[in-house]
């Protein structure tokens, strides 16, 4: 068996055992040399997911070959700190070589040309460059795998493909292109290839391309490449991670992403530095220092095994105890520190721009951390925060009317307000408002102590039971239970002892192959199971299926088959859909892009919606359970995918809304100029549930087709109608059908009039009323119908002379007339007097016809936030009364959550 490079081989009963080693000192140490077997089975997968993809090449045009290749048959072990790979014996010898090299690139053979335009396709679905390979003058080809890639026609007919290490290009970046190369264990991810704009040279900066011609400009490109990933890629990805990972971070879930992005994990240090939210900052800094002491603990096994050579698993087992004891400070203080010194020094040289001592010491100083810290532990983050401003998610509690500028943390909303209406209110800077006499979750946490190393107080911070847990997961240690549960309660003063090393396991990997073969069979024996095997049976389809994906994140065909047994099983018992598998196949189709698949979903749900099942995006958002969450999740995502990127807007767009969208609550139809008389029917009696509909600027709508809305949806609450030609007769049809109608914005609709005044007036639950460039109404009269309406805009409404009746609108807060000849200072009084609420005022442009006397008496409202006087003759010492009365009556903060707004407190134009 020849080659050094895959490590010692040895021979025993068909199968070759390959010693993942630095025996000839070609990778720096094992640790590289491991590196090197993980690139070999991620090469693998890579290829193979390529040639069972069922799409013809987008590239050239020509189709993919599909199995043609064969592979063999492949697992990656790791155990006591060694790796080794295991591989089946082949029909192959030096014979049936027809493409690549098999002595290290001195020859270089592409002998048979249907299998060399074969491999040129395969290398297109890989993005490789096309380069000459070999490092003799005289033998060099011009190949578009790394150069000692292996293609056999084998003895049975077969061709084989082996040794993968070197599939995808090295990384480079621009201060590496000078050192040592490291092209044999630092590599672009596959993922990442596929998205890249150009193809990349496999044997980019090593000897293998010591005579191509373009060797400088391919070398040029890896560094680009390279500098697109750190610049572009990464930064993108953090801002897409504070998005999905502002609560507890699911570290599989996140580094499948991270994965299915192109992002190697040796850039986590690169990522970190431009994520935000503490929750994925701190995951982060774990799952490095986690894999730094894998890394460690493996060196200290292969030594150990090396000096000992015994079985027994005890001095294994010892190994690791005194690793965790000495992490923990246990014992020998010297030593501890020693190691903890080894640590961060491998943690420096493993991950670019890991944080110093400063950087962590003065992330402990913030109260982030803090809040991080309660949250997992279920405990308010009041505790820690105190009254100050910290950034953290936030609610609102509509049953304890917890509103405004209030709102509680994530614990409380978990377990004080469970079963209440809460709203979601995202990342803000804000303390927790829960009232403390029902607050449960004030139960102040145990003190952390703090040492001179900031690292071990951040995983102190942290806890110490989540890093123990996942570096046993790496390592493959199983914790005793007694040692879990004394980790999750640490008071400082807890030791491993011997039987906390419960067990130390086999870490296995294979090929997507054998797990998705093990799925899909799983998967139909539980089809065909009864309902209490089936329950058994297809949990273990469902790991087998996450394990593939793990290893190939972005595989359309495991992919697509995972969503398909997840619908074959959501629809088996067609009278009880289980809407959580069925949410989960939603998310793995959306991944695809598959809408085709999406369509026949909601199809075959459509069948079966004997109960009203797919009343989903109109769910409130409190009281529900993981089943009707779910429902609801899923089709909002659907309803992402398939209406808001615009082709829903077509024809045959809107005839599938209607026909598919039943319960549909939102519909956004902004400038759709396909709608007419005959959809505007199907749409109205198709989605009847809606709620929220936006008709602005679309084509083809007058007053009949608000006539058809109108009659048809009776529950419509907010109707858009901005820039339309419609008349007072649609604004009445719609005061006499939809008369629970709260928001009405009618702006830049030219042709209605003041006659529109008795229609406005039948709409008694308007609480926001839009009417700006309205040019055609002279007056506008409100009623005592009107006594919810809230919001007045009528901004540039060039011929609004009169506004009467503002006594019966007291519930005003938001008014807005800006160049409306109405302004007056008799208008002010009128305002002043009758409506006490105002918080926002717009009198922008009234000129001279507002003067200081009136604005003065602004002065006596204690809820203004905002009035905008700009191109009025005002004094500025009234102005600034003003602005000083705001600010001193507290209108900046109020309540728990920072009120953004008040950072714009002014009196514009001064």
């Amino acid at each position: 068996m020849g080659g050094v490079a895959g490590g010692q081989k040895y021979l025993h009963n068909n199968i070759i055992y390959k010693f993942a080693t630095d025996w000839h000192g070609i990778y720096g140490s094992d640790e590289g040399a491991m590196k090197a077997a993980s690139h070999e089975m991620n090469g693998l997968m890579a290829v193979i997911d390529v040639c069972q993809c069922q799409h013809n090449d987008a590239i050239s045009g020509c189709p993919i070959y599909h199995n043609w290749l064969s592979f063999p048959l492949t697992n990656l072990i790791d155990y006591q700190g060694f790796r080794l790979t295991a591989q089946a014996v082949l029909p192959i010898n030096k014979r049936t070589l027809v493409y690549g090299s098999d002595d290290g690139g001195n020859h270089v053979i592409v002998s048979d040309q249907e299998i060399s335009k074969r491999m040129h396709s395969l290398a297109e679905r890989l993005n490789l460059r096309y380069h000459a390979g070999g490092v003799r003058a005289d033998t060099i080809k011009n190949i578009c795998f790394p150069t000692d890639i292996e293609v056999h026609k084998g003895s049975d007919g077969r061709t084989y493909m082996i040794d993968f290490a070197r599939i995808c290009p090295p990384t480079r970046d621009k201060q590496d292109q000078y050192r040592t190369s490291r092209s044999l264990t630092q590599h672009f991810r596959s993922e990442f290839l596929e998205k890249y704009k150009i193809a990349l040279s496999a044997d980019a900066f090593s000897k293998f391309c010591m005579h191509e011609p373009e060797k400088k400009q391919q070398e040029r490109e890896i560094v680009e490449a390279t500098e697109h990933l750190l610049t572009k890629i990464i930064p993108d990805f953090a801002k897409d991670v504070d998005k999905k990972f502002t609560k507890h971070v699911d570290i599989d879930q996140f580094l499948s992403v991270l994965k299915s992005a192109g992002i190697n994990i040796r850039y986590l240090g690169e990522l970190r530095t431009h994520v935000t939210s503490p929750f994925a900052r701190n995951a982060i800094l774990i799952e490095m220092i986690c894999r730094s002491i894998k890394n460690q603990i493996r060196e200290e096994l292969r030594e150990t095994k090396r000096e000992a050579r015994v079985l027994a698993l005890e001095v294994y087992s010892k190994v690791v105890l005194k690793f965790f004891n000495r992490l923990l400070g246990a014992g020998d203080l010297q030593k501890s520190q020693a190691g903890w010194a080894q640590l961060r020094a491998r943690l420096q040289n493993h991950f670019s721009k890991f944080p110093t001592d400063a950087e962590i010491k003065s992330e402990l100083e913030q109260k982030e951390d803090s809040v991080v810290r309660h949250l997992t532990n279920n405990a308010c983050t009041l505790l820690c925060t105190g009254t100050t401003f910290v950034r953290q998610i936030s609610y609102k509690c509509l049953t304890c009317c917890i509103l405004d500028d209030q709102g509680i943390c994530e614990s409380c909303a978990e377990k004080c307000h469970a079963q209440h209406n809460l709203t979601m209110c995202g990342i803000s800077e804000s303390f927790c408002d829960c009232e403390e006499r029902t607050c449960c979750c004030r139960k102040p946490l145990p003190p952390v102590e703090h040492t001179d190393n900031p690292l071990y107080d951040k995983i102190n911070l942290m806890g110490w039971d989540a890093l123990f847990k996942r570096v046993a997961f790496l390592v493959g240690v199983t914790l005793s239970p007694q040692a879990i549960s004394g980790l999750e309660s640490l008071q400082g003063n807890f030791v491993f002892v011997l039987p906390d090393i419960a067990k130390l396991e086999v870490k296995s990997k294979q090929v997507t192959l054998i797990s998705r073969a093990e799925a899909n069979y799983l998967h139909l024996k539980s089809l065909m199971s009864s309902s209490k095997e089936r329950a058994r049976l297809f949990p273990l389809a469902m790991k087998r299926f996450e394990d593939s994906l793990r290893a190939c994140p972005n595989s359309p065909v495991v992919i697509k088959e995972y969503a398909d047994a997840l619908c074959e099983q959501a629809f088996h018992d067609p009278m009880c859909i289980d809407f959580n598998l069925l949410h989960i196949a939603i998310k793995r189709y959306i991944a695809l892009g598959h809408k085709d698949a999406i369509r026949e979903l909601l199809k075959k749900l459509a069948v079966h919606d004997n109960d009203g099942v797919l009343n989903t995006l109109s769910v409130s958002e409190g009281n529900r359970d993981l089943q009707s969450t779910n429902r609801m999740e899923m089709y909002r995502a659907c309803y992402a995918l398939l209406l808001t990127e615009g082709s829903y807007k077509s024809a045959v767009g809107l005839d599938f809304v209607a026909t598919y969208f039943k319960y549909l609550s939102e519909l956004n139809l902004d400038s759709c100029e396909s709608l007419n008389k005959d959809l505007a029917t199907k749409l109205a009696t198709g989605c009847s549930e809606l709620r929220i509909l936006n008709l602005s600027s679309a084509s083809g709508v007058d007053d009949e087709t608000i006539f058809i809305f109108s009659k048809n949806l009776k529950k419509l609450s907010k109707i858009v109608l901005d820039y339309l030609p419609i008349t007072d007769l649609a604004i009445g049809h719609l005061a006499q059908y939809t008369s629970r109608l709260t928001s009405l914005s009618m702006s830049e609709c030219s042709r209605i009039t003041d006659n529109v005044n008795p229609e406005l007036n039948k709409l008694s639950f308007l609480r926001t009323l839009v009417c700006s460039l309205c040019n055609c109404i002279t007056r506008l009269y409100f009623g005592q119908n009107l006594e919810s309406l809230e919001v007045l805009e009528a901004r540039k409404c060039s011929s609004l002379a009169y506004v009467e009746g503002l006594k019966n609108i007291p519930r005003i807060y938001s008014l807005s007339l800006g160049y409306c000849p109405v302004l007056s200072d008799e208008f002010v009084t009128n305002v002043t007097t009758y409506l006490p609420h105002l918080e926002h005022v717009d009198f922008e442009g009234a000129l001279d016809r507002i003067t200081a006397k009136s604005v003065t008496k602004f002065l006596d409202y204690k809820s203004l936030l905002h009035i905008n006087l700009a191109g009025c003759s005002v004094d500025p010492q009234v102005a600034l009364s003003l602005l000083e009365f705001t600010v001193r009556n507290g209108t900046i903060k109020i309540g728990g959550v920072r009120n953004e707004s008040h950072e714009e407190n002014t009196l514009f134009g001064m």
